[in-house]
């Protein structure tokens, strides 16, 4: 590797890191995402710690493995999970360098990973993206990895690239749908018999490599294929609501069978999916434009087997991936490619005219590519940014409970019942993620909900109604609370409204 090339992967780097804590600053601290992941998460992990495993059967096992690992060198866990992301989208990001620079040159791999660092999707994913990162880094390098696979003889290198897909399967499980298809692909390039073998080496590498999935699997389920991932798609498909019809089908569903209960609603799904994926900016305007245009010309014009078996490959993982939904977490292995068909196409298809005269010391070229990238920029800039009133009051409100509970002396996240905020992160040594009850009932129940927190032990009930606010059915409960015939007091430690939310804090005393 020449001096010029690392010094630009370095630069990319480094810009992307700046890019990342330019537009993330107001929202890394603290980071609010998908509660009901973070909390099956968190109790994998914990029970990784105690050495009493407990998988459960959305998740593969190695990102709560991950986190529990962090956390025994010290790492809290929301810490571990904030930060773990953006060193795998930096993998991402010389990966990408590393693959566009075979398909195009040096110029167009810069450029492209300018590209992808600056858009939307790939900025929010480098931090607390929990393991869709990680995954997506690993899937693209058991992608790329197949550059001049023709010439490749050496069985531990094939059982390494095969190693690299099986963990990518311990992150994430779509990984194993790709495994058929470098496998068919081993056979294309090698032939019969010395494919063969070398497939057999492959799948070796690969069952290594998701060793710890497939045996936590089989001893807690007898399958180590186990997954209940097709729940999720069958409440895509039949409403997320429609439980009384999910319990009629026993609920223990695969791919196959949920296509089986509703074939009509699945494949519906599946070309929504499709849809989503082309009209939606996966990657910032105005290079999705060029994006297709610039990969089909690139794809015509380019006699490149490798850069075939690429697109192949993404197709197959789009078109399982569209079987749940067309979600950005899971298209990340795809975003480079994206990038680089719209970059390739600026640079494939500017006039020759343009292309010779400069401005200054810079050609017309190269202005146009910075143009865009800067405008990417300021698209992602002002998209993640925009004032968004229920997530920075949540953050403010967040902040001021646990300040109240921590001078409370709180010490046990399980004596608090939340009715709308799930977890909330206490900056305290004795606790870095705080797990709290959600309370089973609608907020149109406040009796009932003051009834469960008493019976239930608790200490402290805080009461968020993040949807109807201040003019919400317990607007009036301080009075009520009054009212009541219990055996207990309420004291309201702490209160915060604006025109639309409320929340309120109260410590409950026999």
């Amino acid at each position: 590797m020449s001096r010029q090339i690392f010094f630009l992967i370095l630069l990319v780097l480094v810009l992307h890191i700046i890019t990342v804590f330019t537009i993330l600053k107001p929202h890394i601290n603290p980071y609010i995402g998908d509660m009901m992941d973070k909390h099956m998460v968190y109790m994998v992990s914990k029970s990784i710690i105690e050495g009493d495993i407990q998988p459960s059967p959305y998740w593969n096992i190695g990102y709560p493995a991950l986190l529990a690992l962090t956390h025994k060198f010290g790492v809290p866990y929301i810490t571990a999970e904030r930060w773990l992301s953006l060193p795998f989208s930096l993998l991402m990001l010389l990966l990408t360098f590393l693959v566009v620079m075979r398909l195009s040159d040096v110029k167009v791999a810069f450029f492209t990973c300018l590209a992808m660092s600056v858009s939307q999707v790939f900025i929010l994913k480098s931090i607390g993206a929990k393991d869709f990162m990680l995954s997506g880094a690993l899937i693209l390098a058991s992608i790329v990895v197949f550059y001049n696979f023709s010439d490749e003889n050496r069985n531990w290198r094939i059982i390494l690239y095969g190693l690299i897909l099986g963990v990518a399967f311990t992150f994430r499980y779509i990984s194993i749908y790709l495994l058929p298809v470098f496998i068919v692909y081993i056979f294309i390039i090698k032939g019969r018999r010395a494919g063969l073998y070398q497939s057999l080496y492959y799948t070796a590498g690969f069952i290594v490599g998701a060793l710890p999935q497939f045996a936590i699997a089989t001893h807690e389920w007898g399958n180590p294929l186990y997954s209940e991932n097709a729940k999720t798609i069958w409440f895509t498909i039949n409403h997320i609501n429609d439980w009384a019809r999910f319990l009629t089908t026993g609920g223990r569903f695969n791919i196959i069978g949920v296509f089986a209960d509703n074939p009509l609603g699945f494949i519906v799904n599946w070309v929504k999916s499709i849809n989503a994926f082309v009209t939606s900016f996966h990657l910032n305007p105005p290079l999705i434009y060029l994006s297709y245009a610039g990969l089909i010309v690139f794809l015509i014009k380019v006699k490149n087997n490798w850069f075939r078996f690429i697109i192949v490959a993404l197709s197959i993982y789009l078109a399982i991936t569209f079987v749940y939904r067309a979600y950005s977490d899971y298209l990340l292995p795809v975003l480079p490619f994206l990038a680089f068909g719209g970059v390739w196409f600026i640079f494939r298809f500017i006039p020759e005219r343009l292309e010779r005269r400069r401005l200054g010391w810079f050609p017309i070229r190269f202005i146009i590519v910075v143009m865009v990238i800067l405008y990417m920029f300021a698209y992602s800039y002002n998209r993640i940014n925009r004032t968004d009133e229920a997530v920075v009051w949540e953050r403010k409100a967040i902040r001021g409970v646990a300040e109240v509970l921590r001078d409370d002396g709180v010490d046990d996240p399980s004596v608090v019942l939340s009715t709308d905020l799930w977890y909330l992160y206490l900056p305290d040594a004795r606790a870095d993620l705080w797990e709290y009850d959600q309370v089973p009932f609608d907020m149109s129940e406040p009796d009932e909900v003051l009834e469960y927190a008493v019976k239930g032990g608790y200490r402290y009930l805080l009461l968020y109604d993040r949807y109807r606010g201040a003019d919400g059915d317990w607007g009036g409960l301080p009075e009520r609370l009054m009212e009541m015939d219990l055996p207990y007091e309420f004291e309201l430690l702490l209160e915060m409204e604006d025109t639309k939310r409320r929340l309120e804090l109260y410590r409950i005393m026999e």
